[in-house]
């Protein structure tokens, strides 16, 4: 086998070199469409799960729903807490650091094993937690199963993850592409046979989808685990090497790094998931309106999530590289392509709204218009947070290729919690002015965070033009 160190992936730009504006923008692209598209076909595999409750009953929706918002925080977290290993790959390969690689991979596969089992336990017990948060009995008795499933699921996600985080920090983005394409695959075959039953399978309902979505990951670990362990580059890092071997110095790297990313990642979702629980208070209609309008935004946020990733790894091989150049280039072109990106989304919401709602309903529910209506003033207010949601998220990807994670959390912990949840609730349920209110809360918490990490963006970016640290441990 040839040396590792021979088979580094180049920099085109060299180790000073920087692109101009129009190329960093074009290479920008092209490493973040795939990763939009996979992410857009990943939030695709649980679009399907809330179609198909659709399909099923209001309440099918409204329970199914409840669940996932419940569980997606705790997902969210190890998304966030996970994310770093990205950045520190392509760092590493900026380095030419065989061990920061390996190490960085295997420490996550242990990380995200143990909170995935601590967060699993948690999320078994939402059959009574959730009745104690104000749900109705009667929609969470009927998510049980369902919310056992999904606590299943997350040291498996959390499995799927690292490998997905690990080859992105390569820039192989086809690799991963095709995972999740398989797996969505799988998810649409699996819904419908195990929801309604086939030949001598049984109709399982709720929980067929539940078992479909799990199988889904499983499918997409196996093939991402086969990849690594016997293609290149991966296998050349040999990154199962001795892997009981527990590397303290890296973890504790991880957890001071990623832990300010995750709490970052979790208030902005538990922030959304919150909000549902708040409108869910308004009865099963008004919830099953914001499990759709809910849905969609996290669609649409894939595109903007796709560039935040690209920017966290060109700017993180950026700095592993120590070129300021390029990385005040690259994360110029990063916000350049999101505000143009949003501003098309939001109009496309704005104009489509009542198509786009009328996929997940059908026609001849009882309730049909009445979730339309909730779910027309919810859309409205979605579309015209796009902007505030795509920028925020760039700014935070760039900001994490480059290990600033603590100041981006505590801005996200002030405007998601503090100006986001508290002006929901003030005007949901003080003022009581509806469900929409709640959702312009969302939006308002959206647009606090925005400002904010624009202040802290604009500060780094000074420093390091004018020749300060780049890196941030």
């Amino acid at each position: 086998m040839r040396p590792v160190a021979a088979e580094k992936i180049p920099d085109p730009e060299g180790a000073t070199g920087a692109p101009s504006l129009a190329k960093a923008i074009f290479d920008l692209m092209k490493l973040a469409l795939p990763l939009a598209l996979a992410q857009i076909l990943s939030v695709s595999i649980m679009t399907t799960d809330i179609w198909m409750m659709g399909q099923l009953s209001t309440l099918d929706l409204a329970a199914g729903s409840l669940a996932i918002r419940f569980y997606q925080p705790f997902y969210f977290f190890a998304l966030g807490l996970l994310g770093v290993i990205t950045p520190f790959v392509a760092q590493g390969r900026g380095q030419n650091d065989d061990r920061l690689i390996r190490r960085s991979f295997r420490m996550g596969l242990c990380l995200g094993l143990v909170i995935g089992i601590l967060f699993a336990i948690i999320v078994a017990q939402g059959s009574w937690i959730l009745p104690a948060l104000g749900q109705d009995p009667d929609v969470v008795a009927h998510a049980d199963m369902f919310l056992l499933l999904s606590a299943l699921s997350l040291p498996v996600l959390n499995l799927f993850l690292v490998l997905r985080f690990f080859v992105m920090g390569f820039g192989k983005t086809r690799l991963q592409l095709a995972a999740v394409i398989v797996g969505l695959t799988t998810n649409l075959l699996l819904n419908p046979l195990l929801a309604y039953g086939y030949g001598p399978l049984p109709a399982l309902g709720l929980t067929g989808i539940g078992i479909a979505t799990l199988i889904s990951f499983l499918v997409m670990i196996i093939m991402l685990v086969s990849a690594i362990h016997f293609t290149a580059p991966f296998q050349l890092y040999q990154p199962f090497r001795r892997w009981w071997v527990m590397d303290w110095q890296i973890s504790k790297r991880q957890l001071r790094i990623g832990f300010p990313n995750a709490v970052m990642i979790t208030t902005e979702t538990s922030m959304f998931a919150i909000a549902s629980i708040m409108i869910g208070a308004y009865g099963a209609s008004a919830l099953a309106a914001a499990a759709i309008a809910n849905q969609v935004a996290a669609l649409t946020f894939m595109l903007p999530l796709g560039i935040a990733q690209a920017a966290a790894i060109t700017l993180g091989l950026a700095a592993g590289k120590n070129n300021s150049a390029m990385l005040l280039i690259m994360g110029k072109a990063a916000l350049i392509m999101g505000s143009f990106i949003t501003l098309i989304m939001m109009i496309c919401l704005w104009l489509g709204m009542e198509g786009i709602i009328s996929l997940f309903l059908r026609a001849d529910n009882d309730d049909f218009q009445q979730v339309r209506t909730v779910a027309i003033s919810l859309f409205i207010i979605t579309a015209l947070f796009q902007i505030p949601d795509g920028l925020q998220a760039i700014l935070s990807g760039g900001l994490r290729g480059i290990n600033d994670t603590f100041w981006p959390a505590i801005i996200g912990l002030i405007s998601f919690w503090a100006i986001g949840l508290g002006s929901a609730y003030l005007m949901g349920f003080t003022w009581a002015l509806g469900p929409g209110a709640i959702w312009a809360g969302v939006a308002l918490g959206l647009v606090a965070a925005t400002i904010g990490l624009v202040v802290r963006w604009q500060m780094r970016m000074k420093a390091i033009a004018k020749g300060g640290q780049i890196l941030l441990q």
